[in-house]
């Protein structure tokens, strides 16, 4: 094309040049008539930020109009009277303007008209931050002003805003059962610049104060040295606490069940005359309320209320199943009628069925029996751990408390669980082996530290929070993907590759369905993005520089089908959630260093820590592992060599299909809830094969983006006939094609040349003698590939 255009153009200057020297060798010039002069408009375009495009619109004589979108010349054209108009530019959430914005002008035969339009940002921005509520709620701040109305429900940069003053609202508002209330500015200013205003909007606990006192005890009572009569309040964001009488208690306003409890003066006892009230606390005006008390002259009597068996967390009423093979804490929670030292005998029975399997004797608190055991302090209770080999699937337990009556009680009908002393059956049922492939990657000249000796530091957490009891875990050979460097905030992309590649590579290893592969990567930064995982496929890539067992827990949760709990402000948060702030709402428990975790500690699916796991999330991961492998699609064949593997990702909405390669691996079955069709094409445009696949959904990203990698049967013709491959999402018009690129060597698979065994990706053919050092290279231009290239 180049030389065609090459000759007319060159001509052109020839007979230009003869023209000129032809005109500069005469003696007259030839008159010219100022009617026939022509003119030029040079029309300059400062102070957009790049990549912006000017709006200029320009009329003139004889119907002239031009719109123009950066600095031009424009030539010839008619003198007269010429319009110019520039139009406001909105770019990156900013308007920019010019003034004047239009000019009228006359130009002259044989001249040029030169302006210089500067444009300066005219509108400006506002950022609101907003801290001091639990994750997951919306704040209430309303910005006015200027004709126009905002309102923030979380920190957000409000853009291209009219410059002047903004009325500022910040409104209370109700979460977890009590009110927050905000404090801020009244009123912003907000100026025409790219650098925004910052309101900053805090928010607090609205709190109320509640005084205790005391009815129905003698005076001596009220004496310094007395024992003050205390009671447990529970309220609003898991408030538990002791409240003591005379004490003026500062609580978050909301409802709160009062329990009082017994009080010793001198000899005398005195219990409360109601087990319990109700106090609602609506303003910070101070409230009382009298705690009524009478004599005791009966002997002390202990209760059993209620026994929770638990292995990561449980409900009061044991509604949580538990799982065979792996330990769990039994514990009573046992009560007096009056403060005490003693710490009588309590033990456990254990039946499988009908059958006694075990009798274990509870280990008492410290300072004697409570009145009151708290949930959350482990030595408030009576407590054993039940071995592993014990948690059978027809488990039954009974619990008694001062089984040879030894402290004289009255009555003993309530030193039983349950009440009349028969067994009663707990959950326990069976999940499949937690199995994972942890997959050394080679990045940027470094090596993630996996190995079978560090590889408990990524399971530990896991073990004890999922639903996992037998654990198998393997080390595979190192991994080196084609991606470029990792960045903290995954601005390059690298992440999502990463985690597309290693799908890639699973699916080429033709790994068991139950197999997770967790990817350990060691990035060069310390702080910023750790980890990524698939929702509901077993493949996942963390970081190995701290917290790695949270990092890897939480990746497994994603890959359990689990999205985030709102803490942190993750992505992709799970709406259905339950708790405010991702609190997991019960006590939980840690049986490697059998410690208790708070009801209000975040969930492991948040990005708040220290974290633990909730009902919501324990529950339905135990749903997923149960049904995962009876659901699982085998493979169709595991022929050598009978195979094309199709693979890539949706980012953002757009689709990115990989090289494809001829492979030695299973086949992949057709997917029954297809999410995008492969189209194989000959160079005819023929279709050689139609073949449904189901993309998996990312942690990150939109709802549709998703990740995909499947192997399909291979035909011999492929090699001579296949020239297109186009995947399309069967729900939206959303399409990309990879094409055959004869003599190109688009990627590469690098391959063990022993082993067959899969080692890593090349992007082009820039290979070092490290990268092919005892490999063997398969090529694919696209959409075919060949092996060129062995090394020993």
């Amino acid at each position: 094309m180049g030389a065609s255009m090459d000759a007319p153009i060159g001509a052109w200057l020839a007979a230009a040049v003869l023209a000129v020297l032809l005109l500069s060798a005469c003696h007259e010039r030839t008159p010219v008539d100022p009617g026939q002069l022509t003119g030029a408009l040079a029309i300059n375009i400062e102070g957009l930020p790049p990549g912006a495009d000017a709006d200029v619109r320009i009329t003139g004589p004889s119907g002239f109009a031009r719109t123009l979108t950066g600095s031009d010349l424009i030539a010839p054209v008619t003198p007269g009277r010429y319009t110019l108009r520039f139009n406001d530019v909105r770019s990156g959430g900013f308007t920019y303007a010019t003034q004047p914005a239009q000019i009228d002008t006359t130009l002259l035969p044989g001249d040029t008209l030169r302006y210089r339009a500067r444009f300066s940002v005219a509108t400006g921005a506002l950022a609101v931050q907003i801290d001091g509520l639990p994750g997951g709620v919306p704040a209430s701040v309303r910005i006015s002003g200027n004709g126009l109305s905002r309102v923030a429900n979380g920190s957000v940069i409000f853009g291209d805003l009219p410059p002047g003053t903004y009325a500022i609202a910040i409104d209370s508002v109700n979460a977890g059962g009590t009110a927050f209330k905000g404090t801020g500015a009244f009123q912003v200013l907000v100026m025409a610049s790219t650098t925004p205003t910052t309101l900053a909007v805090h928010y607090d606990n609205v709190l109320g104060a509640l005084l205790l006192t005391a009815t129905g005890l003698p005076p001596e009572a009220s004496a310094p040295t007395a024992t003050r009569p205390t009671a447990r309040l529970q309220g609003p964001l898991q408030v538990d606490r002791l409240g003591t009488v005379g004490e003026v208690l500062a609580l978050p306003v909301g409802s709160y069940t009062i329990t009082p409890q017994p009080v010793t003066v001198g000899t005398r006892l005195f219990t409360p005359a109601t087990r319990s009230v109700t106090r609602t606390l609506t303003s910070g005006a101070r409230d009382s309320l009298a705690l009524a008390y009478q004599e005791v002259t009966t002997p002390i009597n202990i209760t059993i209320d209620n026994v929770v068996v638990t292995q990561a967390v449980q409900r009061a009423d044991n509604g949580i199943p538990l799982i065979t093979g792996r330990d769990a804490l039994l514990r009573a929670f046992i009560r007096a009628d009056r403060r005490t030292t003693l710490r009588p005998l309590a033990r456990a029975r254990l039946f499988d069925g009908t059958v006694p399997i075990a009798t274990l004797l509870l280990t008492p608190p410290d300072s004697g029996v409570p009145t009151v055991p708290l949930d959350g302090v482990l030595t408030s209770t009576y407590r054993t751990r039940i071995p592993a080999d014990l948690m059978r699937p027809q488990l039954r337990i009974s619990v008694e408390v001062d089984p040879d009556s030894t402290i004289g009680e009255a009555q003993r009908s309530d030193n039983f669980w349950p009440a009349g002393a028969s067994p009663r059956a707990l959950t326990v049922t069976t999940v499949p082996p937690f199995t994972v492939r942890f997959v050394p990657i080679v990045l940027d000249g470094a090596t993630g530290d996996i190995t079978s000796a560090t590889q408990e530091r990524y399971l530990a957490v896991a073990r004890s929070l999922w639903p996992i009891a037998q654990v198998s875990a393997d080390v595979r050979a190192a991994f080196t993907p084609s991606v470029a460097s990792l960045q903290p905030t995954d601005a390059n992309g690298a992440w999502n590759a990463l985690l597309n590649e290693l799908r890639a590579l699973r699916t080429l290893d033709g790994a068991p369905a139950p197999t997770h592969y967790y990817g350990v990567v060691h990035p060069s930064y310390a702080e910023g993005m750790f980890g990524l995982a698939l929702v509901g496929t077993p493949v996942a890539v963390g970081w190995d520089r701290k917290d790695v067992g949270t990092v890897a827990a939480h990746e497994w949760g994603h890959n359990f089908g689990r999205l985030h709990a709102p803490c942190g402000d993750p992505p992709n948060v799970d709406a259905n959630y339950p708790n405010i702030g991702a609190a997991t709402g019960l006590v939980g428990w840690n049986n490697a260093g059998d410690a208790l975790q708070p009801a209000n500690t975040p969930d492991i699916m948040s990005y708040c820590s220290p974290a633990w796991v909730s009902e919501y999330s324990y529950t339905r991961a135990l749903t997923f592992r149960q049904n995962s492998t009876a659901g699982t699609a085998r493979a169709l064949t595991a022929t050598p060599g009978d195979g094309l593997l199709v693979w890539g990702r949706v980012v953002n909405g757009t689709l990115v299909v990989e090289p494809a390669f001829h492979v030695d691996a299973p086949v992949t079955p057709r997917a029954l809830a297809p999410t995008h069709l492969v189209e194989l094409f000959d160079d005819a445009g023929q279709v050689l094969e139609r073949y449904p696949i189901a993309a998996e959904r990312v942690d990150h990203g939109r709802a549709d983006d998703g990740h995909f990698a499947v192997v399909l049967p291979w035909a011999a013709t492929y090699d001579s006939t296949l020239t297109t491959i186009r995947v399309q999402d069967v729900r939206s018009p959303i399409v990309a094609t990879i094409g055959h690129r004869a003599g190109s060597a688009v990627m590469g698979l690098l391959q063990d040349a022993r082993t067959g065994a899969v080692r890593g990706f090349i992007r082009g053919t820039n290979v070092t003698p490290r990268d092919t050092a005892r490999m063997r290279v398969t090529w694919s231009d696209g959409v075919r590939s060949r092996r060129i290239m062995v090394q020993k």
